[in-house]
């Protein structure tokens, strides 16, 4: 129970062990008549009030812990414990510079590999022009098409790897798709953290699920 006030702190939590005294039947409560016996009746097992609890116990509609995708140091918490943060917003940042610099590089090598694309793609067709010409023989044309589809490999090598390292750049902001609030903090900041390893706890309380517990006897009457 100490946990859930912690995960839903807005509600105060009143519901989470709400009682209800139900009674089988109303004790008779007036006097004996005049003239009557004055021993009262033994009462009935009707006439007895039973008390049976009910519990409520509330759970949040959507709840995550966020972990690392790569390894690196946690270098901020956007929020605190108990913070509500809005949708895709940034929750924890790591240390992003390494990341960062491999994402320029991987950029650099692409915009490299488009050009020696660019190049062997006008040699071959510049070949093939020649050969028709008798000016150039057929295993220059050969090799300046081999030179083609290596630079074309070498481009689709240095796309996946510029993707890649957006990837892994991206993954130093965490965040969710929805809005919701922070409930507990895995370590702390300027730690290191590995692949994996949990960082932050968060829920959505926007909407609550209620889950309700009671005697079997409630659902016979």
């Amino acid at each position: 129970m100490k946990a859930l006030r912690k995960l839903v702190p807005s509600v105060a939590l009143a519901l989470s062990s709400v009682c209800f005294a139900l009674s089988a039947a109303d004790a008779v409560s007036s006097s004996p008549a005049q003239g009557a016996s004055s021993a009262a009746p033994a009462p009935s097992a009707t006439q007895l009030d039973v008390e049976m609890p009910v519990k409520i116990i509330l759970f949040p509609l959507r709840e995550a812990i966020l972990a690392a995708n790569v390894p690196a140091r946690l270098h901020e918490y956007k929020f605190k414990e108990g913070e509500i943060f809005a949708a895709n917003e940034v929750i924890v940042q790591l240390d992003d510079r390494s990341y960062h610099e491999a994402y320029e590089k991987a950029k650099a090598l692409l915009a490299e590999a488009d050009s020696a694309l660019k190049y062997s793609e006008k040699n071959f067709k510049r070949n093939e022009e020649l050969f028709k010409n008798n000016t150039v023989g057929f295993q220059d044309v050969e090799q300046s098409q081999l030179d083609r589809d290596t630079a074309e490999s070498k481009r689709a090598y240095a796309q996946a790897a510029l993707n890649q390292s957006k990837l892994d750049w991206d993954s130093c902001f965490i965040k969710v798709p929805y809005a919701g609030r922070v409930t507990k903090k895995s370590i702390k900041e300027n730690e290191y953290v590995g692949v994996g390893q949990p960082l932050v706890e968060v829920i959505d309380d926007s909407k609550l699920l209620a889950v309700m517990h009671m005697p079997s006897e409630m659902l016979k009457s």
